[in-house]
């Protein structure tokens, strides 16, 4: 329309110049009843298509660099909601780590406000906006700015057929920092494996927002058939198979769940293997202790979950009794929760001793 290396385009230039000068002097008369002009206020692109020889060539180029705007402009509001998403992960992770409570509570402050904005988001322009509702409420992996999207604890990703039976996905667990790093577990698997950024994009990468907001498969129904598997191996071939199962990747949600339907069944089984001797399992008979089989069938006695609560509540017990060494209680917890226990746990004022084992 405007032809290269010619003077089109001075000549456009010109008479659009003209017309500015013409509307500024007939500014005031711009009336439909005295100025016959006053509806010739024309945009560059009305410009464009009188001064074309080809109008309807003309139009739609002007329709796609109007179309190709929008998208940079999309893309723009995309991007910028991806890392919106990493300011609420960082923030997640630094909350989880402060000691300050006036700084948690600020922290705490801007992920409500940052999710707040970017759930405003467009749902046409960005259809995964759901993530900052479920960032803002559990530890978060984002993956800008390298790439888009984000996965986060209890994420779950469902793969079904037409008919809506889950035929596949995974679950995402307990997220862990420097470096950053995500529980993860496949469908009908009871093994977890840390996946670092990457791997959990990849996990990610080609998915559809409507695979992580479908409702997974029921834990009963989709882990009977491997709980069964993994109780015939602990028999067969001894309890190192439930240490295998990395079950301190899992989430909280998870963990709890699972101690609920089968945790008595699990402990069950362990304490009957043939190294039996060997599972750290933490009692409870009137104060902390190792479980066996025998104080299993006790009605007051009670195993503590492999839980966050269960845990804490040990780590209570154990300091209240004052019957266990340092190195008899961090055995149990490495063993059955996967975490050490605190050094100053019995006392702030405990001296190491010249045991041969390093226990205080």
């Amino acid at each position: 329309i405007l032809s290269k290396r010619s003077s089109d385009m001075a000549r456009f230039q010109l008479i659009a110049g003209k017309r500015e000068w013409m509307a500024a002097i007939i500014e005031s008369a711009a009336s439909e009843t005295n100025n016959p002009a006053a509806q010739a206020d024309l945009s560059p692109e009305d410009w464009l298509i009188y001064l074309s020889r080809d109008e309807a060539k003309t139009k739609a180029l002007i329709e796609r660099k109007k179309q190709e705007a929008q998208q940079a402009e999309n893309q723009r509001v995309i991007k910028l909601a991806w890392a919106s998403i990493r300011q609420i992960a960082i923030r997640q992770r630094d909350a989880a780590t402060a000691t300050d409570p006036i700084a948690k509570a600020h922290l705490l402050d801007e992920i409500v406000r940052i999710s707040g904005d970017v759930a405003q988001t467009d749902p046409l322009i960005w259809p995964w906006r759901f993530v900052a509702t479920e960032a803002a409420r559990h530890p978060t992996i984002s993956f800008a700015p390298t790439h888009d999207g984000a996965v986060w604890e209890t994420a779950c990703l469902v793969r079904s057929r037409p008919d809506g039976t889950q035929y596949g996905g995974g679950e995402f667990g307990a997220v862990t920092y420097h470096p950053n790093a995500i529980g993860y577990r496949q469908f009908r698997e009871l093994k977890w494996e840390s996946l670092n950024t990457d791997g959990a994009h990849e996990v990610w990468n080609g998915t559809s927002p409507s695979q992580w907001q479908q409702t997974p498969l029921a834990m009963e129904d989709e882990l009977q058939p491997a709980v069964e598997r993994l109780i015939q191996t602990i028999q067969r071939s001894g309890m190192y198979s439930y240490r295998e199962l990395r079950l301190d990747l899992a989430s909280e949600r998870f963990r709890t769940e699972f101690w609920n339907k089968w945790g008595l069944e699990l402990v069950r089984a362990l304490l009957s293997s043939y190294d039996a001797e060997r599972a750290h399992i933490p009692a409870k008979h009137g104060q902390p202790l190792a479980a066996t089989l025998e104080l299993l069938n006790h009605e007051d006695a009670s195993i503590y979950p492999f839980t966050m609560a269960g845990y804490t509540a040990f780590l209570a017990d154990c300091k209240a009794a004052g019957n266990l060494r340092w190195g008899e209680i961090d055995d149990m917890t490495d063993w059955w929760w996967g975490k050490r226990a605190p050094r100053n746990l019995l006392s702030a004022d405990e001296k190491e001793t010249g045991d041969d084992d390093g226990q205080i």
